[in-house]
């Protein structure tokens, strides 16, 4: 009598490979999902954690950090300064850092991080400390932007840890009764056009008080993790840590007003724009100083943002442009909730 081995035949073991194929194909998108959904509750945290440090520098100073300042008194290049993120540092577990921090006018403590060959030749004095420095709270775990790389046209040479989180200062068109009101050299920033309506403008504080639609009606912080096309083309130019090119304020000298850490809306949320899209961006989105670069992440279908009054919301990637401008400026009386 012949016996059969033990084991399996080949069309048995085909079809056990088969089987686990399609377990596997099947499992991995809900493991995906959610680790997307882990990131995403961590790029919440994040912003919630930036929303209370700005509720702490309120209640310090009784107004908002400045979006962007610069430190020198006169129009000159190279110049200084920098923006919110430095601020903050103080409640965001950084306070050492802050303490090493000088805010002085010329060259001796410079937070551009150029490096040679640009404008700005990079960290100087006691800004030093700014170099590789990785805050937690401002990487969005999401994003494919590496912390320290230099974004095409960018200027990062020195190394200043991306900008991942920008602040709002306000939208184009404004959605009140003038759509023009505070908005300023309009396409002529390089494509783009500054603007104060909102929370974080340049060179000029805010206070929860001048939020008159309401704090929770109103964006603070908004995710700019994504990216445009294939680039990064965040507001990071000389590095996140830098600040306003000059120290006009929009209504009194807008010409050649650029920034680092804000934006001022113009454009819907993850905007698709083709490759490579240092190229192919529309104007005021297409270079990291252009000021009107679009809000963005990795998330699926919209992005993280903190309001005034420190919730975090998640917008929808649809939102309507004319709500979106409506939760962007602090004053258009036309308080709006987030959908």
């Amino acid at each position: 009598m012949r016996h059969r081995n033990a084991g399996f035949t080949l069309v048995e073991l085909l079809v056990v490979i088969a089987i686990i194929g399609i377990l596997i194909a099947l499992l991995l998108p809900a493991v995906q999902a959610a680790r997307e959904a882990a990131r995403r509750s961590q790029c919440s945290n994040n912003l919630k954690q930036i929303g209370l440090a700005m509720h702490n520098y309120e209640g310090s100073y009784k107004v908002l950090p400045m979006g962007t300042w610069s430190l020198n008194p006169v129009n000159r290049w190279p110049s200084n300064g920098t923006n919110w993120r430095t601020a903050i540092l103080p409640w965001i577990e950084q306070g050492p850092v802050y303490m090493q921090l000088r805010f002085n006018d010329g060259s001796t403590d410079l937070f551009g991080a150029g490096g040679p060959g640009t404008g700005i030749p990079g960290f100087t004095g006691s800004c030093v400390v700014l170099r590789n420095l990785l805050v937690s709270a401002y990487q969005c775990p999401s994003s494919e932007i590496q912390p320290f790389v230099n974004p095409p046209n960018g200027n990062n040479n020195d190394r200043a840890l991306n900008v991942h989180y920008v602040g709002c200062m306000g939208a184009i068109p404004n959605p009140g009764s003038d759509p023009n009101r505070g908005i300023y050299c309009a396409g002529a920033i390089y494509g783009g056009s500054v603007c104060n309506t909102g929370m974080l403008t340049p060179n000029q504080p805010w206070g929860f008080r001048d939020a008159s639609d309401g704090t929770s009606n109103t964006f603070l912080v908004i995710e700019q993790s994504g990216l445009v096309g294939e680039d990064n083309i965040t507001a990071n130019y000389y590095g996140g840590w830098y600040g306003a090119r000059h120290i006009g304020l929009p209504e009194v000298t807008c010409g050649d007003l650029w920034q680092t850490g804000t934006t001022c809306i113009r454009y819907a949320p993850n905007l698709i724009v083709a490759a490579p899209g240092r190229n192919t961006a529309p104007a005021g989105a297409n270079r990291p100083y252009a000021n009107n670069t679009i809000i963005n992440s990795m998330h699926p279908g919209g992005l993280n943002v903190v309001m005034t009054d420190g919730a975090v919301k998640f917008i929808s990637s649809t939102i309507d442009y004319v709500n979106l401008t409506r939760l962007a400026v602090r004053n258009d009386r036309q308080p709006v909730n987030v959908p």
